[in-house]
């Protein structure tokens, strides 16, 4: 299974939506952005703007795509997040630092998280 998506920062606003099922949903125009830059995107990659790449922790690993054309923004500037190569006897763990949880590997010889 491949996938594509996008990913922007910015305010949104939340709301619940209808009376017999009530749905949670958000909306805003960084909603309508993460959606042009899922389109925009590769199968396979997560794909982001300026906004979102300056509050990256510096460690995260990023690919500078270029500047693409988006509708009601024109020309924006795109980073694809370049994942962590795996090893074959990792195993994965979420890990929470500050705002942001990523997926992580574990590959030491017990399987306990390393600090």
């Amino acid at each position: 299974v491949t996938f594509k998506m996008g990913m922007h920062t910015g305010p949104v606003v939340a709301g619940v939506i209808g009376q017999k099922l009530p749905r949670f949903r958000l909306f805003g125009d960084t909603v309508n952005t993460a959606a042009r830059m899922m389109q925009k995107g590769f199968s396979g990659s997560l794909q982001f703007g300026q906004e979102t790449f300056k509050e990256l922790p510096e460690w995260v690993q990023v690919d500078y795509r270029g500047k693409i054309e988006m509708k009601g923004k024109g020309q924006v500037d795109c980073w694809l997040f370049k994942p962590p190569e795996r090893s074959p006897d990792a195993r994965r763990r979420s890990v929470q630092f500050d705002r942001f949880q990523i997926e992580a590997e574990d590959s030491s010889p017990s399987g306990s998280p390393s600090r």
